[in-house]
């Protein structure tokens, strides 16, 4: 099951995300709603927004260590999105010193970083709550072969998988559960079964 990808509007009547783009694309492989959405390496926080006015979760953590960029965020959610009609909070840190807090439903989205440092953030994560349960959304820049095999590593299982074309350049979306299920495999497998 996909959700549709046509363009994301919020209420405002802004398009969020580029049409056909890697973040909508991977946005269009959510399949449940979450209580909470962790948008991490957030940047413009793009993807977190495309979210707001969604069935698919309750509140939103914009993470990211660049403080003029998180500032103009915050400015511009603030204006976009009032905290009396919307719940989300922007945080200034690394994502290796998260906690993952124990709740039934949350969701960590970890786009445009590099490989080894998806690698890193998959391994503090699972590490600060071996016993929670969890998904990751993840298409890193490169490194695809070795953020698997971190997931497969940490216990995850696939959701869903599938490769992105954007730019002249080619992703794979990896999306996984700290929950039993599909295993995940090194190379891929259903994103290759069109």
């Amino acid at each position: 099951m996909i959700i549709e990808t046509a363009s994301i509007v919020n209420t405002l009547g802004e398009s969020i995300l580029r049409q056909g783009g890697r973040l909508q694309q991977l946005r269009s492989m959510l399949l449940k709603p979450y209580e909470l959405v962790w948008d991490c390496c957030c940047d413009h926080g793009l993807f977190g927004m495309s979210l707001m006015d969604s069935k698919y979760v309750q509140e939103i953590i914009f993470v990211d260590v660049l403080v003029d960029q998180l500032n103009k965020l915050e400015s511009s959610l603030s204006e976009k999105f009032p905290h009396n009609r919307y719940k989300w909070q922007v945080t200034c840190d690394d994502v290796r010193n998260l906690v993952v807090p124990k709740i039934d439903s949350q969701l960590f989205v970890l786009a445009g970083v590099g490989g080894g440092q998806t690698v890193d953030f998959i391994n503090s994560l699972s590490a600060s709550a071996p016993d929670v349960k969890f998904d990751i959304l993840t298409c890193s820049v490169h490194g695809s072969y070795f953020v698997r095999e971190s997931l497969i590593k940490n216990g995850f299982s696939l959701i869903d998988e599938m490769l992105i074309f954007d730019k002249n350049r080619v992703y794979e979306g990896i999306y996984v559960t700290k929950a039993p299920g599909k295993a995940i495999e090194s190379i891929g497998y259903s994103m290759w079964n069109w």
